[in-house]
């Protein structure tokens, strides 16, 4: 820090040191401060209503409500920050306006998406880590799933083997997806129920559902550490994937490393926290007594003990290392050209019937639910392009081709399409909308942009 009193660089933890929040007489120096409002100051309120349509004054009285009540919190979820190309960015701007607020550290503040038991205690493994530390492997991007599977990237893939996972139509550009998967000579899929991925296994192996073995739940998103007790027996030949894995590792020779009872593995996780096997057999145990806030007393998990807003990661890929404004490259700011084929953005949701693509063949839910996926669209484009009310249309680009039935009102902004996220491959004659999704990989999160999407619409 630059010490108001000596006009010198100073630990920001020695004794009696003032730091100057801005430097305005020392052109040697400049603050993170100044770097924070640099990039703050083109976007006046009249600014953002230009490129969001959120009013002005709109603007001005949430950042008026946010910055003056005694206690103001953030709860952005996981929603489509987690699914836009530079989301990261919006997100850091939320911490930003905790931070120069005081909204964190203290009751009924923060950035909200739940907590859990995980950050309030420490949690082991179920069984030991190995004695040597394996080679690293370079990872795939889950964006890139299919590309880097298909061009061989970091390495060939001949065996694969997944479990309880929706590959095919969740990832983005799902066709991409589906060739990867038909690509790998050998294609191992654990499941308890025939899912679309499940269809390309060379060997399909039963897995147990999450109601037919004992485990234990210490999660990001519940405060309560809790046993998962089995309510049935496993069904026919399903194994519970543990134990899938130990035999597998038996077969390898080194089945005693996995090969573990359950509730030792159990006892395993529950070491580091203090909690015993005992306790959470009587029922549900938060790893905190009382109130927990995060962050109390503005104390965080930075080598200074302090919030930074200066962010070293980032810096170290290459970007500026404080929260700035990143324009979208597939959207029709981004990309013009490419909005002259395909002029809306299409975002997606989730949808009450399902989580992610978990329940989409039950039953008793396609008694309650439509069977057909949707899009909602704005009146105007509706009608630019002669669609009306539950017409049946296909949402298009060059990744591929959504057959949805249209949902035409105002509650959308002109420009957008809202897509459902999570319909199978083949459900009831329709497709994935992830056949669309854009699978550029969020540069400083690693996630996906699929809520960066252009695509045109057209009648069936």
């Amino acid at each position: 820090m630059l010490d108001s009193k000596t006009n010198k660089l100073a630990r920001h933890d020695a004794p009696g040191v003032v730091p100057q929040l801005q430097v305005k007489d020392n052109p040697e120096y400049k603050t993170v401060l100044t770097m924070v409002l640099e990039q703050a100051e083109p976007w006046t309120p009249e600014a953002v209503e230009k490129t969001t349509s959120v009013p002005a004054a709109t603007v001005k009285e949430l950042a008026h409500d946010y910055a003056t009540s005694k206690a103001s919190m953030i709860v952005n979820n996981m929603g489509s920050f987690q699914r836009t190309e530079f989301g990261s960015q919006a997100v850091g701007g939320q911490y930003y306006l905790a931070f120069l607020t005081g909204n964190i550290g203290k009751a009924g503040t923060g950035i909200c998406d739940a907590g859990g038991a995980q950050q309030m205690a420490k949690f082991g493994a179920p069984i030991p880590a190995p004695l040597e530390k394996p080679k690293k492997v370079a990872p795939i991007p889950t964006a890139k799933l299919g590309e880097y599977v298909l061009a061989g990237k970091p390495n060939k893939i001949n065996f694969w083997y997944t479990q309880t996972c929706g590959i095919v139509g969740q990832w983005p550009n799902a066709n991409k997806v589906i060739e990867a998967v038909k690509s790998v000579p050998f294609f191992v899929v654990a499941e308890s129920i025939m899912t679309p991925t499940a269809t390309y296994a060379d060997i399909l192996l039963p897995a147990t559902t999450v109601f037919e073995y004992d485990s234990v739940m210490a999660g990001t998103r519940n405060h309560y550490v809790q046993l998962i007790e089995k309510a049935v027996e496993p069904q026919g030949e399903a194994k519970p994937d543990y134990v899938i894995f130990g035999e597998l590792a038996k077969r390898l020779g080194f089945g005693d490393r996995y090969i573990v009872p359950v509730e030792q593995m159990i006892r395993n996780v529950l070491k580091p926290s203090g909690i015993t096997y005992e306790e959470i057999k009587k029922g549900p145990v938060c790893p905190v007594k009382g109130p927990w806030i995060p962050f109390k007393d503005g104390k965080f998990y930075t080598p200074t003990g302090k919030a930074h807003l200066f962010c070293e990661p980032w810096a170290a890929k290459g970007f500026l290392p404080v929260v700035t404004y990143r324009q979208v490259k597939e959207s029709p700011v981004g990309n013009p050209e490419l909005a002259k084929k395909y002029p809306l953005m299409a975002i997606q949701r989730k949808v009450i019937r399902n989580i992610h693509t978990s329940f989409q063949n039950n039953e008793w839910l396609d008694e309650l639910f439509a069977k057909e996926p949707t899009v909602q669209m704005h009146t105007k484009d509706a009608q630019a392009r002669g669609i009306k009310q539950g017409d049946k249309v296909v949402v298009y680009n060059d990744r591929g081709q959504h057959p949805t039935v249209a949902i035409v009102n105002d509650d959308i902004l002109p420009g957008v399409l809202c897509l459902e996220n999570g319909w199978w491959m083949g459900q009831n004659g329709f497709n994935s909308s992830s056949v669309l999704t854009n699978d550029t990989v969020e540069v400083l999160g690693t996630g996906t942009s699929i809520c960066s999407t252009l695509v045109d619409v057209k009648k069936a």
